[in-house]
């Protein structure tokens, strides 16, 4: 029985090995960037994607961050981005952020942007998604909300 255990356990970590470096290589780039207008684009008709920029009645909807101030809003959020988990940000400038998340097991990559809301500086549009698969089991919304909870202390 002991020598079931540990084969079962062998074959499942030569499994994600193999998974993490077939899948890895095929997990390109899923942030949707800007938009022509400056606007971040929508998420997919998936599960695993949330924006503040889709229709309020729809599952990918969540509302935008309050970071209580109009001037540096975007580099208080990368400061509380430092206690976030693994990530590394990809592009920063004076109005929008792209971040990058890792999973620590399978190296699977979340893409979270933010953009300074032209009407409002103090207010951050933010689009969080899996670059693969089709439902994060709450993920993307989960790192989301402690962005806000983190911004509002």
């Amino acid at each position: 029985m002991f020598h079931l255990l540990i084969g079962l356990l062998i074959l499942a970590l030569v499994v994600t090995l193999l998974l993490r470096l077939v899948v890895n290589p095929l997990s390109g780039s899923a942030a949707g960037g800007l938009t022509d207008q400056y606007a971040l684009t929508g998420c997919v008709r998936t599960t695993n994607c949330v924006s503040s920029q889709e229709a309020t009645d729809s599952y990918g909807y969540i509302a935008p961050l309050e970071t209580g101030q109009a001037d540096g809003s975007l580099d208080k959020a990368a400061s509380v981005l430092k206690n976030a988990g693994p990530h590394h940000i990809v592009k920063q400038d004076e109005r929008y952020l792209h971040a990058v998340f890792t999973t620590p097991l399978m190296g699977y990559r979340d893409d979270l942007e933010l953009l300074v809301d032209a009407d409002n500086p103090g207010q951050l549009q933010v689009r969080s998604s899996s670059r693969i698969g089709r439902n994060d089991f709450g993920k993307n919304r989960q790192r989301v909300e402690k962005l806000r909870q983190a911004l509002a202390q």
